[in-house]
């Protein structure tokens, strides 16, 4: 369903996915074609819960990841959120997974895997967890400024509320999901399938078959991803 009317606003900062970028260049034009008007996605995840000064903890901000993008950031009013509390969110962020991955390298070291592979646990891990960690406290931050310093002439008893929400510029073509349908069903279910009954392991058989076609009606028919 295009939902583009709900789109209509402005928003005040907007972010493109790598995988959204990927189906945006020119050779994949085949395979995926650019929507005129972008289409809201709805999840489970549009129900959002809100987050107060009431029910604030350092623990669900470092654990929170994209989910934050979902929460309700409450920064005007009786029930917003503290300057110390947000400043103690980045703050837990980054030390966090800092010492994540110094215990990580650490036991690296205690097993004397060699320098080479302390070079690229740590470049993995910088890249993998702590710079989108720290990204993600940073950005947080920056949102709650970015609604506690608007001016608005309202009572203090109302709360100034900001959310992201997920639209979709780009989808496959038709063909493509049938193809992408086709292998799966043939690589991922019927061969494997297949296979158990050619020897004659029936048990795992019966049990593949019913996992898969569970498995497949959750993907295929979820709305979540229609």
């Amino acid at each position: 369903t295009d939902v583009s009317s709900s789109l209509d606003h402005i928003p005040l900062e907007t972010s493109i996915s790598l995988y959204s970028r990927f189906t945006a260049l020119p050779f994949c034009s085949f395979m995926f074609q650019t929507l005129d008007t972008p289409k809201r996605i709805y999840s489970s995840e549009d129900v959002r819960p809100f987050m107060t000064k009431n029910n604030w903890s350092m623990q669900k901000m470092w654990c929170s990841g994209d989910s934050r993008k979902h929460n309700v950031i409450v920064a005007r009013g009786p029930s917003a959120l503290t300057d110390d509390q947000m400043r103690l969110s980045v703050l837990c962020t980054v030390t966090s997974s800092v010492v994540a991955a110094f215990l990580l390298l650490g036991v690296l070291v205690w097993l004397e895997a060699g320098l080479g592979v302390y070079i690229i646990v740590t470049v993995t891990a910088a890249f993998c967890c702590i710079i989108p960690i720290v990204r993600n406290g940073v950005e947080m931050y920056q949102m709650y400024q970015g609604v506690s310093d608007v001016d608005m002439d309202q009572d203090d008893g109302i709360n100034l509320l900001q959310v992201w929400s997920t639209a979709r510029i780009s989808e496959p073509k038709p063909w493509y999901c049938y193809f992408r349908i086709a292998i799966e069903l043939v690589f991922f279910f019927l061969w494997p399938f297949i296979s158990q009954l050619a020897h004659r392991n029936y048990p795992v058989a019966v049990v593949f078959l019913l996992l898969g076609s569970f498995t497949f009606l959750w993907r295929y028919f979820d709305t979540s991803i229609n």
